[in-house]
């Protein structure tokens, strides 16, 4: 009898422990639903930028300017010089789209700047886009995004890492990401025909690193 009660007692915490298992790997999404939900708080908000450039072929001044943003969505930027980044490219966070957009994949916990992160791998239900996947490292403590992969159908890449000054933040202070895709593609990173070389349209390849500093100001949250 003893034997037995011990060997129901292993059973339910085995079948316990292989229950949290499942539910940590099989819903990978709600990371991202969490970083959604924090983000969701931050309703208005300031900031001054400051965008530095490595890109070949081409020579770019470092811009500055700033940006005013009022929830849900809705962004005001505005440069001291001509030469700008699209606006998608400056906005410091992004919220993603809803969980029945994608099919998530769990690729387990990895670490990034000494902070373990979630690793969720998302591919679009829309076969017309031009997104062959996200993959978004996601602070399992703080459920701030660390870390983007986008990886597009055409073979472009493009990896966006975030740096926070506080672990209560949301935003982060400073955006550094590369890209390199294959030429013609559909959104140049730059927006400024003149700045253009033909040495780039000849290419077959365009990459580059960019590092965009936000420093912010009237930030209110619900």
């Amino acid at each position: 009898m003893k034997r037995n009660l011990l060997f129901t007692a292993f059973l339910v915490v085995s079948l316990l422990l292989s229950y949290q298992a499942f539910s940590q790997t099989g819903d990978a999404f709600s990371y991202i639903e969490k970083y959604n939900q924090r983000l969701d708080s931050i309703k208005n908000y300031q900031a001054v930028f400051t965008v530095k450039s490595e890109i070949p072929l081409l020579n770019i001044p470092v811009t500055r300017g700033k940006m005013f943003f009022k929830w849900p969505a809705h962004y005001s930027i505005s440069t001291y010089q001509f030469t700008v980044l699209p606006k998608q490219k400056l906005t410091p966070v992004i919220r993603f789209l809803r969980r029945a957009n994608f099919k998530s994949i769990d690729r387990g916990i990895e670490t990034v700047n000494s902070q373990p992160c979630k690793v969720v791998e998302l591919h679009p239900y829309d076969t017309t886009t031009t997104v062959a996947q996200y993959t978004i490292w996601v602070d399992i403590n703080t459920y701030m995004v660390r870390r983007i992969f986008v990886s597009e159908k055409d073979g472009s890449e493009f990896v966006y890492h975030y740096s926070y000054d506080d672990d209560a933040d949301m935003l982060p202070s400073k955006l550094f990401y590369t890209f390199n895709y294959s030429l013609p593609h559909e959104q140049n990173v730059m927006l400024n025909p003149v700045a253009l070389r033909v040495d780039v349209e000849n290419s077959q390849v365009y990459e580059g690193k960019i590092n965009i500093d936000f420093a912010y100001s009237n930030i209110r949250k619900k």
